[in-house]
């Protein structure tokens, strides 16, 4: 009776032509790290590599694979590693590769020239989370340039401008500002090192237009009982302590994704918002009862991971947060539940909470804004109570008890009626 090739590294007991015998010990398993003995047994005639489990066998195929070159760096790599994205050594440089397989598209010959002014504005002046938004801004000017047939940037003139920012407004209305800023900041540049000897040609006064501003967009009451009753259902902890955080403490998505275990104040019920985030500044942020409840259910749960960022996701890695919004959004929106679901405005909701009630000072330094008019868009003041404050004030000034105080017409008759009574 013929037999099967031994192909799962268990050995058998009876004979075959096809099976040869080896005594206990006598072979090895072949991935080095490893190296227990096999048992005794009869193994395939025509197998040359033993392993001791299907796990070493497969670490056995991976190391025996020729090396690759990666097509970004050009160095030696293992193709396992590549993760899909052969032949690249590392998804970092497949992204890296195919954003510069972009750029020439779209950039064409000026594509060294936006790179050299990436690398030359991005570390000084802005934060490393806006490179992508300043290269997306700028092939679509090039893209428009080239489309001209124009070769050089001398060339470009203010009713050039004007031309783009009508096709910008078609197409994307409300982000026509941060295509300007961003162009006319590249402008600069180049006047600056001395690639362009005429003017820039992004004039604020003609081509930024009206400035529309919006009203705060606070989660209602309803809406956020509904939200933690989506969450309790769910048992998600780690989705419960996120939307805590924001409602409670304000902190930006990206800002709670950056957490770390010691960032977090159990005593003095706080939180430290480290570097990198969007206004580059250091700051304490309290939080309240909900957030430590949320805090301590986590913590005893948080698997054992070696990193010591305070969100993990489910396979221990940091989570980030382009996951989180997707879990927020799949878990919170639907029939049933809510329309939309955006992670900011837990911002403007906390922000509405605390205001008047905090100083603006306060409100200011705790939710890392660097002025007034900014925060007047996340604080929202109901309807009712401005009613009423309204009310009460006509009430006074209409009043007959309130005495209105004559103007004084001389410096004299200032201090007359400034005297204390005898």
């Amino acid at each position: 009776m013929s037999s099967k090739p031994n192909r799962n590294d268990t050995p058998q007991p009876q004979p075959s032509p096809r099976r040869r015998w080896f005594d206990e010990g006598e072979l090895k398993c072949a991935w080095p790290p490893c190296g227990k003995p096999i048992p005794a047994g009869f193994y395939g005639i025509s197998k040359h590599v033993y392993c001791c489990s299907s796990t070493c066998r497969q670490y056995c195929y991976f190391a025996r694979m020729p090396q690759a070159k990666c097509k970004y760096c050009g160095a030696m790599f293992n193709p396992r590693k590549s993760r899909g994205v052969r032949p690249f050594c590392s998804t970092a440089h497949f992204s890296l590769w195919r954003c510069r397989q972009t750029d020439e598209k779209k950039f064409g010959p000026f594509a060294p020239l936006i790179h050299e002014f990436l690398d030359d504005c991005i570390p000084r002046f802005l934060s490393p989370r806006s490179i992508d938004a300043y290269r997306v801004h700028l092939a679509a000017f090039f893209v428009f340039f080239r489309a001209r047939h124009l070769r050089s940037l001398e060339k470009v003139m203010p009713r050039f401008i004007s031309e783009f920012v009508a096709v910008i407004q078609s197409r994307a209305p409300k982000s026509a500002g941060k295509y300007l800023s961003d162009l006319r900041t590249f402008f600069d540049w180049l006047i600056l090192t001395e690639k362009r000897k005429a003017g820039n040609p992004v004039l604020r006064k003609f081509h930024s237009g009206q400035k529309s501003t919006r009203l705060p967009r606070p989660f209602s009451e309803p809406d956020m009982k509904l939200i933690r009753s989506i969450l309790e259902d769910i048992g998600d902890v780690r989705m419960t302590l996120a939307t805590a955080i924001g409602a409670e403490s304000g902190l930006r998505i990206s800002e709670v994704c950056n957490l770390r275990i010691s960032d977090v104040d159990l005593v003095k019920q706080q939180f430290f918002v480290r570097l990198p985030n969007k206004t580059r500044t250091e700051r304490y942020v309290p939080f309240h009862k909900l957030t430590k409840e949320a805090l301590v259910s986590w913590l005893s749960a948080r698997p054992v991971v070696d990193h010591d960022f305070l969100l993990t996701a489910r396979n221990g890695i940091p989570l980030r947060a382009p996951q989180l919004r997707l879990w927020l959004n799949k878990a919170l929106c639907g029939p049933g539940k809510l329309k939309q679901f955006s992670f900011h405005r837990f911002r403007h909701y906390a922000a509405s909470r605390v205001y008047p009630h905090m100083g603006v000072i306060g409100v200011m330094r705790t939710f890392g804004w660097s002025s007034p008019q900014v925060m007047q868009g996340y604080t929202d003041v109901p309807s009712g109570a401005m009613r009423e404050s309204y009310i009460r004030a006509m009430d006074t000034l209409a009043s007959p008890e309130v005495a209105q105080t004559p103007r004084s017409t001389s410096i004299e008759a200032y201090f007359d009626q400034t005297k204390p009574p005898k």
